[in-house]
């Protein structure tokens, strides 16, 4: 296999040294500098302040990044600095004044404790609901009341411009999204369990980047949506509890805890949470058949009530080694477990005669685990944003599947009642390493270029029996053996220039990719190697003191996921089965995208895309059984047309909110099933959230969204709406707080749709337990000093959307 790291390497060079001799004379000064805590370790998010020596005028403003680091692009002069942030004391440095064309390094701030402050603080959530912070906007939905005691998946559902369907996640109108968890490429599993597995206490904000860079997995054709967990930002000792109960058609409770304790160069923190949901399933399918001239609906329904029980955990230290290098070591884990018992009734309906054919009942239960380790090391060369960072991460993931399907005969002429099992254990192993490198340059240039290595081998072994005379004989026929092996290598290179009133990224990232699939039961190989390019450039341009322009455009991947390659037929019912499809390609995507920004925040939004070997969830009839089965096909090509428009609702001090209207258009062109397959539609979102405050305890919120009917892949969907409803009372010491709340109050959340091609006529109904009811605790004590943590990203998720949990 070809192992083209140095020529990666090599290719980083020698696309990034060129671009320096890019640096000319500029007519504006650089300003930069760090901010560092009592221990020597960067301050993230401490505000920094420009003013003119002269009046005190403020000429620019910001926050410090990840490594404490802060930089200024302003006219000569003379100047002075005000670093402050909650529990410090604030300083104020004066600075020699500032030539055209030169970089003033700041010596490095170092901010002291304020014990008085730190005695007197009083942590009050200030957040806005919307962010946008460089290349991402970010929803704030820590303190969202209607999320409370849910899932991650529930907070996603309830985020704008994010729609669920089937499992699957969209961004306006588009699949192909990658998920994160803290920064990470989620890998190896199937990412909408894992969310229904996170509690939504544990979430801090979500995090949308529709145009990723370079420094980005190239994987995300429609962007990432990158989920935050909460993290203590105490010194000291802080424990954070939180339970939940819950109702709905059935009940539910979770809790957990998270800590954090800081003494000296060393922080350790950890979460840990319980959940235990019961939820259900109802779907329909309904389907026009002809039999011997006669023509007839095929009717299945089907309700399956299902439960969840599970524990997830993260543990994890950082140790200063210095001034400049910190050693980081992180651990997650979780365990899982569920079972379904699902019954389905098949009929037939004839004009003026319905007759019973089938009652099957599926019985399934699973057992999910994994654990991730990441060793992290950050080295700061100097105070101006110069760094060299490292993660090596390895994961294994254990998945085990099990169901038992009996099928009772109602109608004589069918077949013999009977009795098939499953048990499918998969286990995935996962490396890698990835090495990331920041350097400042002259004239206000920034180099950025790092690679990244990463394997993963797949095993799966399904062994289907069926009864015969009571007893079980192996069904060769459906059993298989799958392994799955995916190489990738990866290496990018991305320059920055900043003016005065505008700012420049262009971005370079290729990946090789090896793969292999082999079912040894059915003898089938394939192979692939491929090659990839993923350009990507951002310009931002102020146009007034408020308004702004910002254009963008990046090539994205999606790769197939692993168990939709593995060839095998796994039954749901007589007449429903799903099986993967072995012969998938990546699908490839060109997006373009204009902002139109207001004080910083997008006011609106266009964008276009157009995608190549769509992999899309289609819905087949076997013409000899009559039975229909779900796979993934690539269809040719998709075009999706955008726009956004986002606003604020903030009528009065004490009622705050947000609002964003989506309209998109989805267009499909294929050659599929021996015809051309053609459809496009017009759709929209809406969403809107407020926040009222009624005295200093008690926050009432009211939140609600509706999709307008759409097309995505074959199925053509009705539209659906929801609203939320939230409260927050908060105890006299602020410490203890007590939320109910309350989803989809009107039951609106459920799916109508229909697949008409070639010889598929369906139509589909779903609904599930989407109005649920809790009431959430959470209290919180120990050392209430303020102090921001250090956000941890590793590798050790990536692509964990590619494998599902569930068959």
């Amino acid at each position: 296999m070809t192992k083209p790291l140095h020529w990666l390497l090599g290719l980083s060079l020698a696309l990034g040294l060129p671009m320096l001799t890019l640096a000319q004379s500029d007519s504006l000064s650089r300003i930069t500098g760090q901010v560092i805590d009592e221990y020597k370790r960067p301050l993230e998010l401490a505000t920094v302040v420009l003013q003119r020596a002269a009046d005190s005028v403020e000429v620019g403003a910001g926050y410090t990044e990840a490594d404490g680091s802060f930089v200024f692009s302003k006219p000569a002069g003379t100047y002075r600095l005000v670093v402050s942030v909650v529990g410090y004391r604030r300083q104020t440095i004066a600075l020699p004044t500032t030539l055209a064309g030169q970089t003033t390094n700041v010596p490095t701030v170092a901010l002291i404790p304020d014990v008085k402050q730190l005695q007197e603080v009083k942590v009050v959530d200030q957040k806005p609901f919307i962010e946008q912070l460089n290349d991402k906007l970010v929803l704030n939905v820590g303190n969202n009341l209607a999320v409370s005691g849910g899932s991650a998946l529930d907070a996603l559902e309830k985020a704008p411009g994010i729609q669920v369907i089937n499992d699957r996640i969209s961004l306006a109108g588009r699949t192909g999204v990658a998920i994160y968890i803290d920064g990470k490429p989620s890998a190896h599993t199937d990412m909408t369990q894992l969310l229904r597995d996170i509690p939504s206490s544990t979430i801090d904000r979500i995090e949308l980047i529709s145009q990723p860079g370079a420094r980005y997995d190239a994987a995300g054709s429609a962007g990432i949506i990158n989920v935050v967990l909460k993290k203590s930002d105490r010194q000291g000792t802080h424990v954070l509890l939180t339970g939940s109960v819950g109702y709905g058609t059935y009940a539910k409770s979770s809790g957990g805890l998270s800590f954090n304790h800081r003494t000296g160069p060393i922080n350790l923190f950890g979460t840990y949470s319980y959940s235990y949901r019961k939820t259900f399933n109802q779907n329909t399918f309904e389907r026009d058949l002809v039999e011997n001239g006669v023509p007839f609906v095929l009717r299945q329904q089907t309700y399956e009530p299902r439960t969840t029980q599970g524990s997830t955990f993260r543990l994890g230290a950082d140790w200063s080694l210095g001034k400049r290098s910190l050693l980081g070591v992180l651990l997650n884990g979780l365990d899982s477990e569920g079972d379904a018992n699902g019954q389905t009734d098949t009929d037939a309906t004839t004009p003026g005669q319905t007759q019973n054919l089938l009652k099957t009942r599926n019985q399934t239960d699973r057992r999910w685990q994994n654990l991730t380790a990441n060793l992290n090391y950050k080295l700061t060369l100097n105070d101006r944003g110069h760094e060299l960072t490292v993660d090596a991460d390895m994961a294994r993931y254990n998945l085990r599947n099990h169901s038992l399907l009996t099928t009772q005969r109602l109608a004589d002429t069918l077949p013999v009642s009977q009795a098939i099992r499953n048990n499918l254990p998969t286990t995935v192993n996962y490396k890698a390493v990835k090495l990331d490198y920041v350097r400042p340059l002259p004239n206000s240039y920034k180099l950025e270029m790092g690679f990244k290595l990463s394997g993963t081998l797949i095993d799966s072994d399904l062994a289907a029996e069926v009864q015969v005379a009571e007893q079980w004989q192996p069904d060769r026929s459906r059993s298989n053996q799958f392994t799955y092996s995916e190489d990738v290598r990866a290496g990018y290179v991305t320059m920055h220039k900043n003016w005065k009133r505008a700012d420049l990224q262009v971005g370079l990232r290729t990946e090789y990719t090896d793969t292999e699939g082999v079912s040894g039961t059915l003898n089938q190989r394939n192979s692939r190697q491929y090659w990839q390019w993923f350009p990507s450039v951002f310009f931002n341009q102020a146009l007034t003191s408020i308004l702004g322009v910002s254009v963008s455009y990046s090539r994205r991947i999606d790769r197939p996921g692993y168990q939709d390659l593995n060839p095998f037929v796994y039954y749901i019912d007589p007449y429903t089965y799903q099986r993967g499809n072995p012969n998938l390609v990546p699908q490839l995507t060109n997006n373009w995208k204009a902002t139109l920004t207001y004080q910083k925040l997008p006011l609106f939004s266009v964008g276009y895309s157009v995608t190549n070997n769509v992999i899309t969830q289609v819905t087949e009839q076997d013409p000899n059984s009559r039975a229909a089965f779900s796979t993934m096909a690539n269809l040719d090509e998709q075009h999706n047309a955008y726009a956004t428009l986002n606003f604020p609702l903030s009528f009065a001090k004490w009622l705050s909110g947000y609002g964003s209207l989506t309209g998109f258009r989805n267009s499909y062109t294929s050659t599929y099933l021996d015809g051309l397959y053609a459809d496009a539609r017009w759709s929209y979102t809406a969403f809107a959230t407020a926040t009222a405050k009624v005295g200093s305890r008690l926050s009432v919120e009211l939140s609600g969204s509706y999709q307008g009917p759409g097309v995505l892949g074959l199925v053509r969907y009705n539209g659906y709406g929801v609203v939320n409803m939230g409260m927050q009372y908060s105890l006299a010491n602020e410490q203890t707080k007590l939320r109910l709340s309350a989803n989809d109050l009107f039951y609106g959340s459920r799916i109508v749709g229909t697949v008409n091609y070639q010889q598929m006529n369906l139509r589909i109904f779903s609904l599930w337990e989407s109005r649920q009811y809790r009431l959430t605790l959470t209290h919180a004590f120990g050392n209430t000093k303020l102090k921001s943590s250090r956000k941890r990203t590793t590798t050790a998720d990536d692509e964990r959307s590619r494998v599902k949990l569930e068959q």
